[in-house]
C-alpha cells in the first residue's frame, strides 16, 4: 500500500509544470500539493514531457528527506500525518485530510490480502519515471526515488534509495533525516546499459549502486517524466537529462545544517582512517550471482593460498536477507564465479557471513 513518504512539505521552489514539451537540459522540480490526483486515495500524479532525447545521456536529480528514519506507523500510516489533524492548516487539510487517511488504513487489510501471493516488492513513496509516451501509451524505461524498503515491517519504514530498469531492484545505504539525495545516472538505450550513483549531502563522494547493468524496457528514445508523490512527500528538485555531463549537478555538495569547522590547538582532536575500499571506484566491480526476484547481500571475501577467491553471502527472500548462505568460487581473479553452492539455511544475522570464506580459504 501507500502514504509512505514522509517529511514536511518543501518550501518554495521553482516547480515546473510543463504542458508543452520541456527544453533539454530544462531543471524540473515537483511538490506534493502541484500534482494531480492519482488513483489512490492521497496519491498525487505530475506528468510532463521533455525534449525526446536518445543514445547515451545523463540524469540528475535530488530528493529531499524527511526529519524521521526509520519512521514509525500506525495502521500502515506515518504516525505525524495522523497526529497532524489538528495543526495542519487549511490548505494541507484539503490535500489530504485525516478522514482520507484513516480511510486507506481501513481498507489497506484487504489490500494486503491479495498481494500476499505476489513477489515482495518495495513500496514507492516518492518515485521519478522516465519513459516513452506515444498518445495515451507510456512505456516505463527507468524509476528510481525513495522507498520503504519493508526491512522493518509493518510498524516502521526503513527509507532507502531505490532505482529498477524493469528488472532487478536495486538499493543504496540507508537515508538520513534531513539530509537531500542527490542522483546522477548515465544511460545509454543504443547498448542498453546504466549505470547509478547517489550521495547523500555531506557526504564524501558518490555511492555507486550499479555498474554496466542491464535496461529492460524496449524503448529507444526517453521524452516523457511521470512521477508520484503521497502525502508528506518533501519534494524533488532538479530533475535534468542532458545529452552531456553537467559539471555542477556532478559536484559532491555540502550538508544544508553542516556547522562551521571548529579548529583546536595542535595535538588535541583526534583523526581516524576509514578501511581502504574501492566500492566508488567505476570498473572495480564483479556480479557474484544476480536473481530477478532473490536479494542477495552481505557478501564477504578472502583469497586462499592458492589463489582462489571465496565469497559467501545471503540469499534472502527480500531487502535485508533472512535466507540462505552461499559460497561461490573464483578462480580467476574474481573476472567469473562458479555456480553459488548453499551450505547453510536460516541465517539471520548480516555478520554471520564473514566467517564462512575464511573458514574455506583454510580448507583449500
Amino acid at each position: 500500500m501507500k502514504y509512505l513518504q514522509y517529511g514536511v512539505l518543501a518550501a518554495a521552489v521553482c516547480v515546473v509544470s510543463c504542458r508543452a514539451t520541456c527544453p533539454a537540459n530544462s531543471r524540473l522540480s515537483f511538490e506534493y500539493q502541484h500534482g494531480e490526483k492519482g488513483s489512490e486515495i492521497g496519491l498525487r500524479v505530475h506528468e510532463s514531457p521533455i525534449a525526446a532525447i536518445t543514445g547515451k545521456f545523463h540524469i540528475y536529480a535530488t530528493f529531499d528527506m524527511c526529519t524521521v528514519n526509520p519512521v514509525p506507523l500506525k495502521n500502515g500510516l506515518p504516525e505525524f500525518l495522523l497526529e497532524a489533524e489538528e495543526t495542519v492548516d487549511d490548505e494541507t487539510r484539503e490535500l489530504f485530510s485525516a478522514a482520507e487517511l484513516r480511510e486507506q488504513a481501513d481498507d489497506s487489510s484487504d489490500d494486503d490480502a491479495k498481494t500476499e501471493e505476489t513477489a515482495i516488492q518495495p513500496r514507492p513513496l516518492q518515485v521519478v519515471t522516465l519513459g516513452n509516451r506515444q498518445g495515451d501509451q507510456f512505456v516505463p524505461v527507468i524509476r528510481f526515488g525513495l522507498v520503504d524498503d519493508l526491512r522493518k515491517g509493518e510498524d516502521k519504514a526503513f527509507i532507502t534509495s531505490w532505482i529498477n530498469a524493469g528488472g532487478l531492484d536495486f538499493y543504496s545505504l540507508y537515508c538520513r533525516p534531513n539530509t537531500p539525495y542527490d542522483y546522477k545516472m548515465e544511460m545509454d538505450l543504443t547498448t542498453k546499459r546504466f549505470s547509478v550513483f547517489v550521495s547523500g549531502r555531506g557526504d564524501d563522494n558518490w555511492y555507486l549502486i550499479t555498474e554496466n547493468s542491464p535496461i529492460h524496457g524496449a524503448a529507444a528514445t526517453i521524452n516523457h517524466v511521470r512521477v508520484e508523490q503521497d502525502p508528506g512527500a518533501a519534494g524533488i528538485r532538479d530533475l535534468i537529462v542532458s545529452p552531456s555531463r553537467i559539471a555542477t549537478a556532478e559536484k559532491i555538495r555540502r550538508h544544508p545544517l553542516e556547522k562551521k569547522n571548529r579548529v583546536v590547538a595542535p595535538g588535541q582532536g583526534f583523526t581516524f582512517q576509514p578501511m581502504r575500499s574501492v566500492w566508488s571506484k567505476p570498473g572495480r566491480h564483479t556480479t557474484v550471482k544476480r536473481h530477478p526476484t532473490r536479494w542477495n547481500g552481505f557478501p564477504d571475501v578472502c583469497q586462499a593460498d592458492n589463489g582462489t577467491l571465496v565469497c559467501a553471502f545471503v540469499d534472502g527472500p527480500q531487502h535485508g536477507g533472512g535466507g540462505w548462505l552461499f559460497v561461490s568460487l573464483s578462480r580467476d581473479g574474481g573476472v567469473t564465479w562458479e555456480e553459488p553452492i548453499r551450505i547453510y539455511a536460516g541465517i539471520s544475522h548480516m555478520d554471520e557471513p564473514g566467517t564462512v570464506p575464511d573458514l574455506a580459504c583454510r580448507l583449500l
